[in-house]
């Protein structure tokens, strides 16, 4: 008890932190997405219900942001996850540079995303950008990435896969290097081939790994705010193209000043992503491989 008590008191600082600017607000967005009536700004709460929740069942524009956010989801993790897996491969397959490389592929991680977002801006633009002068350097028409709400979702889900890719290629990296080697060289041995050794000895064994990085990144689709913000400037794009969820819950908070129907929003935000991993920890039972027999 009295270790007990001692490492407690070490972590004292930091559980009233937590409650403080975690726990505390938690549950006042929980109270809060009941409130009816109710003035906000003196802190009186005149009638509680679901009417919030029902507002969001009949908004038009929830079920869209929803959309855009599986849309995003759908698209931008398994791409994410499937070309860091592949760089990660190819990465640790070479002995020179690996270094050099492990940087330039990080590097969009660590920038600014408002600077990436700009750059990007600039890349798609219609008359003036990069992509488009390439297209019509091998004969092709123009596409409109920021004004077509069709090619408006692409483009974000182009920015996503760059900007998260790098992230998984360090993770994935750092998964493979906890790997023996004596498993490939054995193999080699037997005479099988680097796709043989990668499907049924580095994929297994990595599948721990596999699993963190599909789980953080699904969270961080579900909650895309930034890059479509200023992506499209401040604005949800085209037909409302990049109005995410998140990007829905700031709507109705800061600028429309529903702060019950934000509320609302977030805890169905929660319970998606609480689902959604939910559904991965029930597939990775199946799949994973700690080793040793577990």
């Amino acid at each position: 008890m009295k270790r007990f008590a001692a490492g407690m008191l070490w972590l004292l600082p930091l559980l009233i932190l937590l409650g403080l600017f975690t726990v505390w607000p938690a549950l006042r967005t929980v109270d809060m997405s009941f409130y009816t009536r109710y003035n906000y700004f003196r802190d009186l709460v005149f009638e509680r219900g679901l009417d919030n929740y029902a507002y969001l069942w009949n908004d038009p524009e929830f079920w869209r942001s929803l959309d855009n956010t599986f849309f995003y989801t759908a698209w931008t993790l398994p791409l994410s996850v499937g070309i860091g897996l592949a760089l990660a491969l190819a990465l640790n397959a070479i002995g020179p540079f690996k270094r050099l490389f492990q940087t330039i592929y990080f590097l969009p991680f660590v920038t600014s995303t408002v600077a990436i977002a700009l750059v990007w801006n600039w890349i798609f633009h219609l008359d003036h950008g990069l992509l488009n002068a390439m297209l019509q350097g091998v004969g092709l028409d123009p596409i409109p990435w920021l004004r077509d709400p069709r090619w408006a979702r692409v483009s974000l889900v182009i920015l996503g896969v760059w900007k998260s890719a790098g992230y998984n290629v360090l993770i994935f990296l750092t998964g493979l290097q906890t790997i023996d080697a004596q498993y490939n060289r054995s193999a080699a041995v037997d005479g099988a081939g680097f796709w043989r050794r990668t499907f049924f000895i580095t994929l297994p064994l990595l599948s721990p790994t596999l699993f963190f990085v599909c789980v953080i990144s699904a969270i961080n689709c579900f909650k895309v705010f930034d890059l479509p913000f200023i992506l499209f400037r401040s604005t949800p794009g085209p037909s409302n193209c990049g109005m995410t969820l998140v990007y829905y819950i700031y709507e109705k908070f800061y600028n429309q000043h529903h702060y019950g129907i934000a509320s609302a929003a977030v805890l169905l935000l929660f319970g998606f992503i609480t689902l959604f991993n939910l559904i991965q920890f029930r597939l990775a039972r199946r799949v994973i491989h700690y080793g040793r027999g577990k």
